[in-house]
Formats: structure tokens, C-alpha cells, sequence
């Protein structure tokens, strides 16, 4: 089974933003902190306008668990009610939070150890925040994954009066959004990620009863075809977008990206113009042929349906690898250096 542990990480705006820290059930009792093994950092979806850390497909909590890798599922705050660069902020104290802070909370003891190796995993709008993180993280993270992610607002798909749905959204209808609090959103039962969903050895529990999903989505989704309609997105986020051609993205650590080629939400094309900004390697596209946005929620590790992902995740193991092994190679060679002096 997973264990879960939640804490707060950032108090904002009247709001406490909260991570939620997955480790295997087996490992729970243990005050150690294995900092050899990589942390993944992950940001949910949900239009940068609804859900929170709860929202996470089972498949991510197994195959990070299975590997050994903690896992951590951060919230940060939604739009309207703010800006991009304060979705940055949010994004950049959760990388903070889990070099920084999670050994000693693993731990029990503040030893100034820190997580060195940090992977970002994003899906939907979460991938956005992944990609800041590649760009304004120091050091970078070691790989970035994303799963049919928004990339850059400097896409000609964001400035293209998109309409998402049989008609155009009208004012009326998202205007009570604009005058809510500040929020963290969140996630509808169907999409909660349940630790019951899975056994001792991580694989599904058939017994586990998914919630039936909820007659209508969120309300606030509505706000995503009214910000595409009216281009409303790069504006929202123009002091912190990177465009496709700057020379950020060649700089970015293996980056792997996952998509379906039927998306409607984040189209196919914008993480093949990803690819080209940032080039191969160390971006990698990962095609699910015919399928559409977030094809992945339902399915477990080992699901026919996830063949394509998992197919991803072992390309995000040999990148990781061969990361680890740059950064042992120069560590000792500084050191044999060192002793020559």
C-alpha cells in the first residue's frame, strides 16, 4: 500500500497550501531518508482554474513506489484570483519545499541534508508549472515529465479564439468565478486519489470500490473555454511564459512528454513544437495514437490502456540514470582532484 502524509508547505492569502507525501506502507515506520533515490515533484491538472493535490491517477503513485521514489503532490492557487507569477511563486516553494525540507521531515531531524535529485511530473495545466520549474529552478531538476501538458503561451494554439464545446461560453456564465476568494481548488471523489485503491505490493486492489463519477464537472471548468476563446491565457500569464524561441528550453534537463494525438484540451501539436524548441535529445514525444486528454486517469500500472505511458517511464529511468551517473562521474573526479592538490 501507499502512506500518505500531508503537510503544509506555504500559508498564502489566507489559504494553507498543502503537499501530500506518498511513501510504500513497508517503509512508513522508518525515520530515514534515502537521498540516493530521486523525489518526484508532481503538479495536478485541472485548467490552472479547479482541483488540488488529491487529483492523481493511481498509475503515478505506483510506478513512482514502485521504483522507490517518494512522491510528492503539491497544491498551488488558481486563476482568476491570481497572477502567473504568483502560480510561479507557488510551483517554485513546492521545489523548495521538497529539496529543502522533506529529509528532515522524513527524518525527525534537521540535518541540513537536502534532495538533490528532483523530478518534475505535470499533467494538463500541472505540466505548465513543470516547465517553469525547468526554467527558474537552480539547479534544475534532473528530468521533467509531462503528461499532455500546456506549454508555452507563446503557442499559436493560445492565440487562436479557440472554442472548446458545441458553442462559445458567454460572459454571464463564468462572471461569478471572477469574484470568489482566492482558492486552491479542488478535486471531485471520483478523481481522489484513495492509498485503499492499491495492495501491500503496490498493484490494484480489486476489492476497492472506485467512487461513481459526479453528473456535471466542476463549474469553475468553465472558466478554460472562455480563457481559450477570448486568448485570455498568454495575458494571464505573461510575466512568467518563456517563449518557444528562447534559449531556456535548450538548456532544460531529459525532458519526457506523453500525449495523445486526439487531444482536444492541449493539442498534440503543441508538445511537437515543445520538442523542436527544446530538440532530441534530450526531449522525448511518446505518442498514445487516437487517444484524447487525461486517457490515463482510470488505469493502473499494467493496464493495456497505460502501455504507451509506462513505455515513458522507462525512457524517464534510463534519463535519471544516466543523470546520476554524470553527476557521480564529476563528484569524483572533483574528489580525486582534490587529492592531487
Amino acid at each position: 500500500m501507499a502512506t500518505k502524509v500531508t503537510q503544509i508547505f506555504k500559508e498564502v492569502d489566507g489559504l494553507e497550501l498543502k503537499a501530500d507525501i506518498y511513501i510504500r506502507s513497508r517503509d512508513a515506520h522508518r525515520r530515514e531518508c534515502n537521498r540516493s533515490q530521486p523525489v518526484v515533484l508532481y503538479f495536478h491538472g485541472g485548467g490552472f482554474v479547479a482541483s488540488d493535490r488529491e487529483d492523481i491517477p493511481p498509475h503515478i503513485v505506483q510506478l513512482c513506489l514502485m521504483r522507490g521514489w517518494i512522491l510528492v503532490s503539491t497544491d498551488y492557487r488558481k486563476l482568476p484570483q491570481i497572477s502567473g507569477m504568483e502560480m510561479l511563486e507557488d510551483a517554485r516553494d513546492a521545489f523548495l519545499f521538497v529539496r529543502d525540507r522533506l529529509p528532515g521531515i522524513l527524518t525527525g531531524r534537521s540535518s541540513g541534508a537536502k534532495f538533490d535529485d528532483v523530478i518534475v511530473l505535470g499533467r494538463s495545466a500541472g505540466a505548465y508549472l513543470s516547465y517553469l520549474c525547468g526554467h527558474n529552478m537552480h539547479p534544475k531538476p534532473i528530468a521533467i515529465m509531462t503528461y499532455y501538458g500546456v506549454t508555452s503561451m507563446s503557442d499559436p494554439f493560445f492565440h487562436s479564439s479557440f472554442q472548446l464545446g458545441p458553442s462559445p461560453i458567454g460572459w454571464e456564465r463564468v462572471k461569478p468565478f471572477y469574484s470568489e476568494q482566492v482558492t486552491c481548488g479542488s478535486t471531485l471523489a471520483s478523481k481522489k486519489f484513495d492509498p485503499d485503491c492499491l495492495l501491500p505490493d503496490l498493484t490494484r486492489n480489486h476489492a476497492w470500490k472506485k467512487p461513481e463519477p459526479e453528473p456535471a464537472p466542476n463549474p469553475r471548468m468553465a472558466l478554460v473555454p472562455w480563457f481559450l476563446q477570448e486568448n485570455q491565457f498568454p495575458e494571464m500569464m505573461r510575466d512568467v511564459d518563456w517563449d518557444l524561441g528562447d534559449k531556456s528550453w535548450k538548456e532544460f534537463p531529459s525532458t519526457i512528454l506523453v500525449h495523445g494525438d486526439k487531444d482536444p484540451v492541449a493539442p498534440y501539436a503543441c508538445s511537437v513544437r515543445l520538442v523542436e524548441a527544446i530538440g532530441k535529445p534530450p526531449a522525448k514525444l511518446f505518442t498514445a495514437v487516437g487517444q484524447g486528454h487525461a486517457f490515463d486517469e482510470p488505469f493502473f500500472s499494467g493496464d493495456p490502456g497505460l502501455s504507451v505511458v509506462e513505455e515513458a517511464w522507462i525512457a524517464l529511468d534510463e534519463a535519471v540514470e544516466a543523470r546520476i551517473q554524470e553527476t557521480s562521474s564529476w563528484e569524483n573526479s572533483i574528489s580525486e582532484g582534490d587529492d592531487l592538490v
